[in-house]
């Protein structure tokens, strides 16, 4: 192990979630590895999701495809906060 991988877990472990999020999150890895163990086409509910509230962007990246020309056809917007909220809020 290199200095950067041991800093990169460090990292990580200081990163973890606190209380009852902990074991949801320890639960939620060992069903992943699971799943990977056994090669199964299921996976794990994720723990957290980032939701994009504009796709407003001025930024030309190779991996979006608002720079190809089916991309430029679509529409520009924003989430309602108040949707943003209830989609938070789902367990």
């Amino acid at each position: 192990m290199n200095k950067r991988k041991i800093k990169k877990a460090i990292k990580r472990i200081k990163n973890l979630p606190k209380n009852k999020h902990f074991f949801g999150y320890i639960f939620n890895k060992i069903k992943h590895f699971f799943y990977k163990f056994t090669k199964s086409t299921k996976v794990a509910y994720p723990y957290n999701i980032m939701l994009e509230l504009t796709n407003h962007c001025n930024l030309k990246c190779s991996t979006c495809p608002r720079i190809y020309e089916y991309g430029k056809n679509m529409e520009l917007g924003k989430i309602d906060i108040i949707i943003a909220k209830k989609i938070g809020s789902v367990k």
